[in-house]
């Protein structure tokens, strides 16, 4: 048997889209009551799960999951409540649009992620005005359905406008793809994968950091696939000559504020990797760290975190709270938010677009070998997917 104890009080932090500055934080304390020798199988089975019913798997996340649980993350009550939905699966019969008049090939999105990162130059080429604006055009047409002449206008970019059939998935998507130049080496501009189920997930996958972040452009895909999302953008540069998340000029940047644009109110999830050696502030157990930029805590930043905890993932999600604050108790085991600062994406570019447009910004960096182990980086593609299909809604 449990007792539930739940009450509410105003702090000055936000969470979700909106910006009031009192908030009402479920707070609930759970008293387990001794069980009898015929409720003790179930009372030690049962979990309470963050934004859902109860789940009787021996997930070893539970009990972060239960104290998130007592703790909502939400505007007041009512929202808190309806917090507790079930999630929706992804459409097992997707709407496609039209049939775009395209080539069409099939392929795997991971490996064609993969053969990205394999071309990318030793160097960078910064493109004129003039094709920034053709660019922004083929972008533009996509997004509008007129497939055919954005397959036109990119020819003056040498990129190829194709669809490809994700082999073995019923996934459609429209790939704005850099051809190698005249001497065979690319410019280092990325390419760009639209899905084209009307009911995609309204989430934009990133990886603009594709050399260094090794790892992260097929995690990356296996998330766009995962969740059914709208938009994956994958760098085509080594930071080293042009970081994505910090130079406005690349293509890359153009093409998040034309979809920030066009698809106002969608989340951008950006995947990044870290050095754990290289911050020693952080507990040596650090998988991975979590923001949405602002140094508040979002439902999206809760879930995503109690999402990798569930798969054995350690992580931690920046903000600006202090250690003993309920929120840090239950996701930092009690350490000031601001421990993490520095992979909190505080000066990053893409984030300050989103922002003015309703959307929300996740920030995920993860250790080498959450990235790159066994079998590990699935789950964890998994684990985001499913925390973004908890907290967004298809069209």
């Amino acid at each position: 048997m449990y007792i539930f104890i739940m009450v509410t009080k105003p702090y000055e932090y936000r969470t979700g889209l909106s910006r009031t500055v009192y908030r009402a934080i479920a707070v609930g304390m759970v008293l387990a009551l001794t069980p009898s020798p015929l409720m003790a199988q179930e009372s030690t089975s049962s979990h309470l799960k963050f934004g859902g019913a109860a789940d009787k798997s021996t997930d070893p996340g539970w009990s972060v999951e239960r104290i998130k649980a007592m703790t909502m993350i939400k505007d007041d009550l009512v929202a808190a409540k309806n917090a507790a939905r079930t999630v929706e699966p992804i459409i097992d019969h997707p709407i496609f649009s039209p049939p775009t008049g395209l080539e069409v090939r099939t392929a795997d999105l991971r490996g064609e992620a993969a053969q990205v990162r394999s071309r990318i130059p030793q160097g960078y080429q910064e493109p004129t005005g003039q094709e920034k604006q053709a660019f922004r055009t083929v972008v533009e047409l996509i997004l509008e359905g007129k497939y055919a002449k954005a397959a036109e206008a990119a020819t003056s970019l040498n990129y190829d406008v194709e669809e490809i059939q994700e082999s073995g998935r019923n996934m459609r998507v429209v790939a704005l793809s850099e051809k190698p130049g005249p001497n065979g080496r690319m410019r280092g501009w990325g390419s760009y994968f639209f899905n084209l189920d009307s009911h995609a997930l309204p989430l934009v996958v990133q990886a603009p950091h594709p050399v260094d972040d090794i790892g992260t452009p097929q995690l990356a895909a296996d998330l766009f696939v995962d969740s059914n999302a709208a938009v994956f953008m994958l760098s085509g540069s080594d930071r080293d000559y042009a970081d994505a998340a910090h130079d406005r000029g690349m293509f890359f940047n153009e093409a998040h504020i034309i979809v920030s644009r066009e698809r106002p109110g969608a989340t951008v999830c950006q995947i990044h990797g870290f050095d754990r050696d290289a911050h020693p502030e952080f507990p040596r157990s650090a998988q991975a760290i979590i923001s949405n930029a602002d140094g508040m805590v979002s439902d999206a930043a809760a879930r995503v975190d109690t999402a990798l905890r569930s798969k054995n993932i350690k992580g931690f999600v920046f903000n600006r709270l202090p250690g003993n604050h309920p929120v840090n108790r239950a996701l930092n085991d009690g350490l000031s938010g601001d421990t993490f600062r520095s992979l909190g994406a505080t000066r990053n570019l893409q984030w300050n677009t989103t922002r003015p447009r309703n959307g929300q910004f996740i920030h995920v960096e993860l250790a080498w070998e959450v990235r790159n182990g066994p079998g590990l980086a699935r789950q964890t593609a998994q684990a985001l997917s499913s925390a973004f299909r908890g907290t967004l809604h298809a069209d």
